[in-house]
């Protein structure tokens, strides 16, 4: 089954599933995000990341989506899906960034009680 195409032409972009929602973050040059509502078969407009995202990663921990920096940074969806929010308990470590600029996760760092605020 094919989408609907989004509002925005993407590459390097990163994605991930919250409940019945595909969020779709990032890419070159760009800093904002769309929402595919798998319900509805909807795009809508998401809300905007700080900086520009470009190969950083996505992952979705229960019902929480985290975007993944390069710089290791973590920034957490709200729930109610309309802004991210810096994740203070969380920091992925230099070391754990790949050659290939995508950030390589240690085990430890994919539990949702090290991650979720």
């Amino acid at each position: 089954t094919s989408l609907p195409p989004m509002r925005n032409t993407r590459v390097g972009h990163s994605c991930s599933v919250v409940l019945t929602t595909l969020v779709v973050i990032g890419g070159a040059g760009s800093q904002d995000g769309e929402l595919y509502d798998l319900t509805k078969k909807t795009w809508t407009t998401g809300p905007s990341l700080p900086s520009v995202m470009y190969n950083g990663q996505a992952l979705t921990i229960g019902q929480n989506m985290f975007a993944i920096f390069m710089s290791g940074q973590v920034m957490k969806l709200t729930r109610e899906m309309d802004q991210w929010q810096w994740n203070t308990v969380t920091q992925i470590p230099k070391w754990a960034v790949r050659g290939n600029n995508r950030p390589l996760l240690p085990a430890p760092q994919l539990s949702e009680h090290t991650l979720a605020c």
